[in-house]
């Protein structure tokens, strides 16, 4: 119940944030952020909900998807819910344009593919026809977001790690 509460109050304020302009109220709530891709080029907005930091909300929705996961992995099926939350969450997620939250994303769906092979075939049909499903989203709710995606990636390539982390990996050395 906690895990469902958590991913509905998510997908719930997230929801409403898309409705900022006609809701007056919600939208003083709202902190937008920002990214340039390229010198010259005009900003893009990152979804972070009502958190205002995109990488903070994108936290929430990893913690919350990985529960998913394991919730799943226990109860040993999928129902409707896990579905219909991953994949909002996924696309909420993916709109926030940020790069830790498509490198733990990836992480979590490759943990989730393991376990799912570790369950049996069955499980990875399951697994395949969420990660269509969710593709399908991705593809009808956040194609731009992708996009920006891939022009923040491609704009790393040559870059050096602390670039591309914007220093966070020469943080991690230095603590490490």
């Amino acid at each position: 119940p906690v895990v469902f509460s958590y991913a509905s109050g998510l997908c719930l304020s997230s929801i409403l944030v898309l409705f900022k302009e006609q809701l007056p109220i919600v939208n003083a709530f709202v902190k937008e952020a920002t990214i340039r891709l390229e010198e010259g080029e005009e900003l893009i907005s990152r979804f972070s909900g009502l958190h205002g930091n995109p990488n903070y909300y994108t936290l929430d929705i990893i913690i919350v998807i990985a529960a998913i996961i394991v919730l799943t992995y226990n109860k040993r099926k999928i129902q409707i819910p896990h579905i219909i939350f991953v994949i909002a969450l996924s696309v909420f997620g993916l709109l926030s344009l940020s790069k830790s939250f498509l490198l733990a994303w990836i992480i979590v769906l490759l943990c989730w593919f393991l376990l799912s092979l570790k369950q049996g075939i069955g499980r990875v049909a399951q697994l395949i026809f969420v990660v269509i499903l969710c593709a399908v989203a991705v593809y009808y709710f956040a194609y731009d977001s992708v996009s920006a995606y891939l022009a923040r990636l491609i704009g790393d390539v040559g870059s050096s790690m602390g670039d591309i982390t914007t220093g966070r990996s020469d943080i991690w050395v230095e603590y490490i």
